[in-house]
């Protein structure tokens, strides 16, 4: 299983088999729903309340957008085909946006045309290796945030599609971020294993992130997820099976 998302009290999932898109009945453990993906294996998913929409990232990049309103599960519509595989994607707060990260891209899509608005370029280290963008968070002003293969953590303007900054947060692969309620605080880990924390601050009118705690290996193995429960704690989980409160 690539990653599963719950749609309010619904879970569904996706997985390198290439069986589709399954939505689990919590009762019984078993499959409910099932509906294959065009685009061959999901990869990435997400989900906005306010819309119901749900979109599955695939290997061949094309993103799948599905209906899960009235408690069912209807494919809606396709968004244009890319170049490359969609390795994460997030909605953001209005649902008319889709942020996907890719290689050496993150992309920002108008919903309703299903067309790429902006493309931004992440650049390399070499030239020889391509960049992947692990993960991807949006805040409600539309401050994009991408942790990448690089270790770098990168701040982007989804309005204007430029980049506004970026901190190199790590030296190995950045598998995984999370943002605190009040957004003021972004957690990210991956395969160095230490989770560190950085917070905004306002500097001369000027907003910037600050690292303002690292903590140590808590995994034996690469941190695969992290979701913040409110305020300094997080939880953490990776390729070792384990569940770590911090």
């Amino acid at each position: 299983i690539e990653q599963i998302c719950w749609a309010g009290s619904r879970l569904f999932s996706v997985s390198n088999s290439g069986d589709g898109l399954k939505e689990w009945d919590l009762k019984t453990l078993s499959v409910k729903r099932r509906l294959l993906l065009t685009g061959e294996k999901g990869i990435c998913m997400d989900y906005h309340k306010g819309s119901g929409m749900l979109v599955v990232g695939t290997e061949e990049g094309i993103i799948n957008v599905f209906d899960t309103s009235d408690d069912d599960l209807q494919f809606a519509k396709l968004l244009d085909r890319q170049d490359h595989r969609i390795v994460c994607c997030k909605f953001n707060s209005t649902g008319d946006r889709l942020i996907s990260g890719s290689i050496d891209a993150v992309k920002v899509w108008n919903v309703s045309t299903g067309h790429v608005i902006h493309k931004m370029s992440t650049g390399r280290v070499n030239i020889h290796n391509d960049t992947i963008v692990w993960s991807v968070e949006v805040l409600k002003d539309m401050t994009i945030i991408t942790g990448d293969s690089r270790g770098r953590l990168t701040f982007w303007d989804g309005n204007l599609g430029t980049q506004i900054d970026w901190v190199q947060a790590s030296i190995a692969d950045i598998l995984c971020l999370s943002v605190s309620s009040d957004e003021k605080q972004i957690f990210c880990s991956g395969v160095e294993q230490l989770v560190r924390k950085y917070m905004k601050i306002n500097t001369q009118g000027h907003d910037q992130w600050i690292r303002c705690a690292k903590k140590y290996r808590l995994h034996s193995h690469d941190i695969m997820a992290m979701t913040s429960i409110g305020g300094d704690e997080i939880v953490t989980s990776g390729i070792d099976g384990f569940l770590t409160r911090c």
